[in-house]
């Protein structure tokens, strides 16, 4: 098959419209021509584009919003759209250097969007950045958040302070959120191969860093420490190393199978730094020097606790003395080698067993390159890990740097989603040269170039947006720039490519409402999700963000028969979708039962099913009683499940404010599902029982526990029939 020739129009945003003839790859994605998005002001350089949470039109996916970001100035832009491509609005919402800012904006290089973030709700964006190069300890992660669907953002500048910066031109770099909710972070070293004649190797440089600070309700921990010291000075901070041994790791993504890919720069040759002839920060390891053939940029796949190769004096040894705060911070010291205005110390309580056992490890003294393999004397813990690409042929001039999944925005359910014989790949940007696409291996542990993408695709940053737009940071023309897919949406032609509407994505190579309890849109359900779902569910986690997918038939609520879907997703993979549906069954009671005590007491009360045939595979109900007379204090403790049902169900309650109770009423709701190891039905009687404790001057008589909002569920997932009978409590 011949190569087409294509007539695109290049889509730059800031620029006019640029007409050219590019012959277009065979074999994938075709892009049609583009139209121009709008006029934002040419920035001096811009390094960083990400596509943010709004959706100005819910029936749409091509619609939405884009980020750029001025290296220099600390100017974020944010470019909003319909499915057209007209622009609706063009603001700089955030200007680091303009609002409280230390010192001068250098190279804001990290972009990323708290997965939480949603358009009708607080939008959380964290920004890479430094001060200046003039300390080892001037790089910060700045946090913004917008309350008004991002038309302007309140900026905590200091979110994260000290980590490391170079003397050049490596710093923090990169930002991803992983599928823990915590911030992965691309923190550049200070040398070429590990030694440098100004800035030393610390604690925290050439690595992937890992920062866990948000609780599972959104709120950000008020144990985590971001401050990990500024200027000439280190301190303890809640940020670990999560790996170590990268040179200067420019980008990261978090892949939909799970893994986390970076992309690191490669070695320069060995006069670099001085060579040998001046092994100045060497903290006791012997020198090692650049290769004489740099091979090219790398792509590594990160694993918690591993080595990539590129020299940490420091992390191998980490009791050697450090100078703390004067004017050579971070450098080593000892006698004879004074820190002017500050103190030599020993540093190693800052190298702790939170690091990922990366502390104290001899094999960081020395440079692996491509291709090698360390002995077991070297590496006897079997740290080091290798890239799992670099250019072919060795290409010392192919930079790699932003990176990203051809796939939908992470999460992003409500827009929907699109299949392509792309989907899965890896995009990343060089730069110079045009954009390059990466295949991956069934187990990801290889990744093989496919060569540039084409259509005149270039940039220093790399995203995709719910419609497959991709988009691309042109560091020296200081604009945005984007693709556009063509729908062609026979799976078995050679291009293909077809949009999915809201609330479905691509499984199998069509497209399929979303997973239940598939939260992160990965054609996947883990225990994690589940657990959010169970919290929607009881009322204690907001469905959105929290996770819309577990809301199947899309009313607003989630509730057992969901839940039991969730269950069966997780357990057996991901198969149509939606829920399956009324069951034919004879209609099931659930019925709360009655009891009796005096003022000051406490009553039991049973809850029952009846009339399942043993078909009910999990069951929930809302109590409504009188807050004059009735509390229940812990509502995890007052209920229990019944002990017949323990090992293969589980039992949840919750005090919840929606719906809103009657006027004197609290509402109590109880679920009783499958335990996550197994769906299964369960014969009729008792199920769960709740205890009331009697207030001292509840009024003597019978007081109704009114029973609302039933549902029973199958094995399958399926909604039996139900009705609720009321119970009371009567006051002695």
């Amino acid at each position: 098959m011949s190569a087409s020739v294509t007539l695109i129009v290049a889509a730059i945003l800031g620029l006019p419209l640029v007409t050219c003839l590019l012959v277009s790859p065979a074999l994938a994605v075709q892009f049609q021509t583009a139209t121009t998005v709008g006029p934002v002001p040419k920035v001096e350089s811009l390094t960083l584009v990400a596509v943010g949470p709004e959706d100005p039109d819910p029936a749409s996916n091509a619609d939405g919003a884009v980020y750029g970001a001025d290296a220099y100035t600390g100017a974020v832009w944010r470019v909003r759209f319909n499915s057209s491509r007209t622009v609706l609005d063009q603001l700089k919402v955030i200007d680091l250097n303009g609002s409280g800012s230390t010192g001068s904006v250098n190279a804001v290089l990290g972009i990323a969007f708290d997965p939480s973030s949603h358009a009708a709700g607080p939008i959380r964006l964290y920004l890479a950045y430094a001060d200046d190069n003039s300390a080892p300890f001037n790089g910060k992660i700045a946090r913004a958040e917008s309350t008004n669907g991002g038309a302007s953002y309140t900026v905590n500048e200091d979110f994260i302070t000290g980590l490391p910066r170079s003397s050049f031109n490596h710093q923090t770099n990169g930002l991803a959120f992983g599928p823990d909710g915590c911030l992965y972070i691309a923190q550049g070293g200070n040398s070429n191969v590990g030694y440098h004649p100004e800035f030393a190797e610390s604690r925290m440089s050439g690595t992937i860093l890992r920062a866990c600070f948000n609780l599972s309700n959104g709120a950000l921990d008020p144990a985590f420490d971001g401050n990990c010291g500024s200027g000439n000075t280190q301190e303890a901070c809640s940020i670990k190393v999560y790996a170590s041994g990268l040179r200067n790791p420019y980008d990261l993504v978090w892949h939909s199978k799970g893994f986390l890919y970076a992309t690191d720069n490669d070695a320069e040759g060995p006069a670099v730094d001085g060579g040998c002839a001046a092994p100045a920060n060497a903290f006791g390891c012997p020198c090692q020097v650049g290769p004489t053939t740099p091979t090219g940029d790398e792509i590594n796949l990160i694993e918690q606790g591993k080595y990539y190769g590129s020299p940490n004096p420091y992390l191998a040894n980490p009791s050697a003395n450090q100078c703390q705060g004067g004017t050579e911070g971070g450098d080593s010291c000892g006698v004879g080698d004074p820190c002017p205005g500050g103190m030599c110390s020993n540093l190693a309580s800052l190298c702790t067993t939170a690091d990922s056992g990366l502390c104290d490890q001899d094999v960081q003294c020395l440079f692996f390159k491509s291709g090698h393999t360390p002995t077991s004397s070297q590496d006897p813990n079997n740290l080091y890990r290798g890239p799992i690409s670099t250019p072919n042929p060795p290409n010392p001039n192919l930079w790699l740097d932003g990176i990203a999944e051809y796939r939908p925005p992470f999460g992003n359910l409500l827009q929907g989603g699109f299949c392509s014989d792309w989907n899965g790949h890896l995009l990343v940007a060089p730069i110079g040269p045009e954009v390059r696409r990466f295949t991956l291996s069934a187990n990801g542990q290889t990744a093989t170039d496919q060569g540039e993408i084409g259509f005149g695709a270039k940039g220093l940053d790399v995203a995709v947006g719910a419609d497959g737009t991709a988009y691309f940071a042109t560091v020296d023309d200081g604009v945005i720039q984007f693709i556009r897919p063509i729908a062609q949406p026979t799976p078995q032609a050679a291009h293909y490519y077809k949009s999915c509407p809201p609330r479905q994505t691509c499984r199998n190579n069509t497209c399929q409402p979303v997973c239940v309890s598939d939260c992160n849109v990965n054609n996947a359900v883990a225990i994690n999700e589940l657990v959010t779902a169970v919290g929607i569910s009881l009322g204690n986690t907001p469905l959105i963000p929290g996770c819309p997918a577990s809301d199947a038939n899309n009313n607003g609520s989630v509730m057992i028969s969901e839940l039991i879907q969730g269950v069966n997703n997780s357990l057996n993979g991901c198969g149509g979708g939606g829920i399956s549906g009324f069951s034919a069954l004879s209609t099931v009671t659930i019925d709360v039962g009655s009891g009796a005590a005096p003022r000051g007491g406490s009553v039991t009360i049973p809850i029952t099913v009846a009339g399942g045939g043993g078909a009910v595979a999990g069951a929930q109900i809302d109590i409504l009683y009188s807050q004059a007379a009735f509390s229940i204090s812990n509502p995890s403790t007052s209920c229990v499940i019944a002990s017949r049902l323990q090992g293969t169900h589980q039992e949840t309650a919750s005090l919840p404010t929606t719906p809103a109770a009657p006027s004197g009423k609290k509402r109590l709701r109880v679920i009783v599902m499958p335990s996550f190891s197994s769906v299964g039905g369960f014969t009729d009687g008792l199920i769960a029982s709740c205890t009331f404790q009697i207030s001292a001057s509840a009024p003597t008589g019978t007081h109704t526990l009114n029973a609302e909002r039933q549902e029973a569920g199958s094995s399958a997932g399926g909604t039996i029939g139900s009705v609720a009978d009321d119970g009371s409590i009567t006051v002695q």
